[in-house]
């Protein structure tokens, strides 16, 4: 044992004069003995995790070398780490007064300024420390990231391309260049960035899920996808990244790999009530009926008094068209909280897929007596009248409102152009039509509509570009192809009529 402490003390004697020497601390002669000693001690404790002890040596030793710059900054060091910021501010103030430009001492000075959040301070000694020592890439670093904390983005780009230009092969710092691009919103630059970087082999986890989440803002699923297995590759405990992994996947269609991670993740988090519900979603789109029901029943049974999970049921089983068992769970859910908003809404979609429309119209009322403003209820039901061209002048008042409410839904928009349409108020109706198109470039019924408006207006040619267009997405609408092709019959018959 007393070998070893000699070895220990020749490395951290070698140490501390080496550390003088680089951080321009004011040479001593010869430190006192007992000073090595207590900072040795210091140094064993505070690897056992006994701060306080480590302190307490550190303290011995400063009171054996009072002069020591050295001691003053790890006095102050460990106390930070120990939560007395008090103590930690009192001794890098000393030190630096008798060293002001003692880096490990200006280093330590900007993170306790950035944590007391005295940023201009903090700013202040980064800038000092480029200004020393300009190839301080973790000080520039730090500068940038006050800057991004204080909204001063430009600045905080510049600190960083600075620093590139003095080491332009530290990839980390083009990470951090593409971590302020993602704050500017600036999409494809941050892209370029992580890119630079993961070229130059710059991998690990956080890297790969920016890269991940930029390429999903800009739509490119496939490399959003590639860079997300990668950190998940790296992490395989990360299940948030495992999640919006899957939700790519089923937007890609591949159901199969979608299932595989869900898999994954519930054998880590057999209690994960999100990737259970999100497996029975993917089972329903496999039309994977028993596999669903039995992931359904697994997921009533782990959360049997929570209304919000007989709402994500009920709409699993309105999938699988299986609208008794929806009624059945939506009225189950309510039996736990009559007045949840969210089930008697659902419930009003039961009925109208079974057709039952005055419970509908009674469910959806029911709806708007809890919450007057509820947007979709409002539009549901609305929309339901202008259909059945029934109560047309409170459908146009009710979908009147539900746009004034959410201008930016294209579907409701729809919903008051096709009140206004069976009203006779046919401009009025192309108007709101076309501001739907603009929001719902691919929807079929908006198309439909739109031609149906057309048609009216006695503008056939119109109407038959907008329901070529409605067929270019059939697929998505049941029964909406036979309707559309009908129409387009209907014009061609009575163009031969006039012939």
């Amino acid at each position: 044992m007393k070998t070893a402490v000699k070895i220990g003390a020749s490395f951290f004697i070698s140490l501390l004069i080496v550390s003088c020497s680089l951080s321009k601390e004011p040479a001593v002669s010869q430190p006192p003995k007992e000073a090595y000693y207590y900072y040795i001690r210091a140094v064993e404790t505070e690897r056992a995790n006994d701060l306080e002890k480590s302190l307490e040596y550190l303290r011995l030793a400063l009171d054996e070398d009072p002069a020591s710059v050295y001691l003053l900054t790890e006095i102050s060091r460990i106390a930070l780490k120990a939560n007395k910021m008090d103590e930690a501010i009192k001794n890098i103030e000393e030190a630096l007064k008798k060293a002001p430009d003692y880096m490990p001492g200006l280093l330590l000075s900007g993170k306790i300024h950035s944590l007391q959040k005295e940023f201009k301070k903090a700013i202040y000694v980064y800038k000092k420390i480029i200004k020393i020592d300009p190839s301080n890439n973790n000080a520039y670093i730090m500068l940038a990231n006050l800057f991004t904390l204080d909204e001063r983005f430009g600045e905080s780009v510049k600190a960083l391309k600075e620093a590139i230009k003095h080491s332009p092969h530290d990839m980390i710092l083009r990470y951090y260049l593409g971590k302020v691009y993602v704050q500017m919103n600036e999409h494809e630059k941050a892209v370029r960035e992580f890119e630079e970087a993961a070229e130059f082999g710059l991998s690990f986890e956080h890297l790969h899920i920016f890269m991940g989440t930029m390429y999903e803002e800009l739509g490119d699923i496939e490399k959003a996808v590639r860079d997300y297995r990668k950190a998940i590759k790296l992490n395989p405990h990360n299940i948030k990244i495992r999640e919006r992994l899957v939700m790519l996947y089923v937007v890609q269609k591949k159901y199969t790999k979608a299932v595989e991670n869900l898999i994954e993740i519930i054998a880590r988090e057999p209690v994960n009530i999100k990737a259970r519900l999100l497996l029975a979603s993917v089972y329903t789109r496999q039309k994977e009926s028993e596999k669903a029901v039995s992931e359904i029943d697994t997921i009533i049974s782990m959360a049997a008094e929570d209304p919000d999970i007989y709402l994500d049921v009920g709409f699993l089983y309105i999938r699988l068209k299986d609208y008794v068992n929806a009624e059945s769970i939506f009225n189950k859910g309510l039996s736990i909280e009559p007045a949840n908003v969210e089930l008697n809404f659902s419930l009003s979609v039961v009925y109208e897929k079974t057709k039952r429309y005055d419970e509908m119209f009674y469910q959806l009322k029911e709806t708007l007596s809890l919450d007057p403003e509820h947007v979709d209820a409002l539009n549901y039901l609305g929309y339901t009248y202008a259909e059945k061209g029934i109560n047309l002048d409170e459908a146009v008042e009710l979908t009147e409102k539900a746009v004034k409410l959410a201008p930016d839904r294209g579907y409701i928009r729809d919903s008051l152009g096709w009140a206004y349409f069976k009203k006779g108020m046919h401009k009025n109706a192309l108007k709101e039509i076309k501001k739907a198109v603009e929001m719902m470039k691919d929807d079929p019924v908006v198309f439909e509509h739109l031609g149906d408006i057309y048609l009216k207006l006695d503008n056939e040619k119109a109407a038959i570009d907008a329901w070529e267009k409605a067929l270019e997405f059939h697929e998505q609408e049941e029964g909406l192809k036979e309707r559309v092709e009908k129409k387009m019959e209907g014009i061609k018959n009575s163009a031969k009529g006039e012939r």
